[in-house]
């Protein structure tokens, strides 16, 4: 029984205060949404109630007025850099199944399934470019009693910031506490980390047709007898490979030899590879399948791709929520070991191959509340020098599983490529 209730719980809004923030930016406004159950609303504002686990019909306005209230203390909107004053607007309240509470909630109760919702207005003369968001309410009671570790136990609220058809998921915690949304979707989107050069270029281009003209013309205006025809011919040949031996027309790529002080050591290919790792994640940042590519072929090459494509969005598929797809909330790689440093396989470029374990955090928003996963995966990675710079062009998953949970039924695992 303590599993089956353990089980539903993690299935629905946690048996525990519980809160879920959405915020949409329109033209004429900026709109907030607040849902809260019962047990966060004891933490936050003092409003008796007749029965603890339970909202009767004539305690909904008081209730109402005192969180209005509290959130135009705690929370902070400005928009383009003005403060703005929210105007209170529809409050709803759910209250959960009686016959189910016991089972989803068997310690909080009515206090856990019953939900209030209250939207704040804020609204704005002209359409909105940056909307700057503060929360400060941070009870220990909001912190993960499932969490894997103390860091991931901490108190935070999880807000979905809402612009047309985009949205994208931001966590807040006490120490970071604020998000500043833009109307420019590239000062919006988190830019790619950094990652260091590679050495040079796997392959030298030869100006090959410049050089057949130019070689061409010469030989045809030094050829005996020399003719005016010959000469006048010869000499354009010669001033047109010129030409075009600083354009890249007809050049012809040749593969180059790498010598051994052009890799990396190990402190180098793992300043390489962090970069490269966290960038796959933050390329699924993007809203379209196009866009989630591009981003993708600046850290990966080759057929890796597409498969890798494939198998970051299948690990963010949440199959007890429907199929919902989680948005990426954290990457945290928990270590990198360098194995191997050198020329791998047929390709003769610099490459190296690094075993590593991360986890990431997901999480997908319905109903009214937010559900949060965390799986941890351990791969090899093969690294290689390319004429775009590092990617990665092979990964063998080796493990892949749900923290504290049973291992994830699609853990994969192949030869890198």
């Amino acid at each position: 029984m303590a599993a089956t209730c353990l089980g539903a719980a993690l299935l629905h809004p946690k048996d525990g205060p519980d809160l879920d923030l959405r915020l949409r930016v329109d033209d004429d406004a900026v709109v907030l949404r607040v849902t809260l159950n019962l047990a966060l609303l004891d933490l936050l504002v003092d409003a008796p109630r007749a029965r603890p686990d339970a909202l009767a019909p004539d305690e909904a306005v008081p209730l109402r007025d005192a969180l209005a209230a509290h959130l135009r203390r705690s929370v902070h909107v400005s928009v383009d850099g003005v403060d703005v004053t929210p105007v209170p607007g529809d409050f709803s309240t759910f209250a959960g199944d009686p016959s189910t509470s016991a089972t989803l909630y068997p310690v909080f109760g009515g206090r856990a399934a019953t939900q209030v919702a209250l939207v704040l207005a804020y609204p704005v003369k002209a359409e909105p470019r940056e909307v700057a968001f503060a929360w400060d309410d941070y009870p220990p009671e909001l912190a993960d009693p499932f969490a894997h570790d103390e860091r991931a136990a901490r108190a935070e609220v999880r807000l979905l910031v809402e612009r047309g058809a985009s949205e994208r998921s931001v966590v807040l915690t006490a120490d970071e506490p604020g998000f500043t949304w833009h109307a420019d979707p590239a000062a919006e989107r988190p830019a790619p980390l950094p990652v260091p050069r590679a050495p040079g270029s796997t392959s030298r281009r030869v100006p090959l047709l410049a050089g057949a003209l130019g070689g061409f013309g010469l030989l045809l205006a030094l050829r005996s007898p020399r003719t005016r025809a010959r000469v006048l011919t010869g000499g354009l040949l010669l001033a047109t490979g010129a030409a075009l031996w600083p354009s890249p027309i007809g050049r012809l790529a040749l593969p180059v030899a790498w010598t051994p002080h052009e890799l990396p050591d190990r402190a180098e290919a793992l300043a390489i590879f962090t970069p490269l790792h966290a960038n796959i994640y933050r390329a699924f940042d993007y809203a379209s399948e196009s866009d989630v590519y591009d981003a993708l072929a600046r850290s990966v090459t080759g057929d890796l791709l597409e498969r890798l494509y494939d198998e970051v969005h299948r690990s963010l598929v949440m199959a007890d929520q429907g199929g919902a797809v989680a948005k990426v909330s954290a990457v945290r790689l928990i270590s990198a070991e360098v194995e191997q440093i050198g020329t791998l396989g047929d390709d003769p470029a610099p490459a190296f191959r690094v075993l590593a374990r991360w986890q990431v955090d997901g999480v997908v928003r319905h109903w009214g509340h937010s559900h949060a996963r965390t799986n941890e995966s351990l791969a090899r990675y093969v690294v290689r020098a390319t004429d775009d710079g590092w990617r990665i062009a092979g990964q063998e998953v080796l493990e892949q599983r749900r923290v504290s949970a049973a291992p994830l039924p699609d853990a994969s695992a192949g030869e890198p490529r």
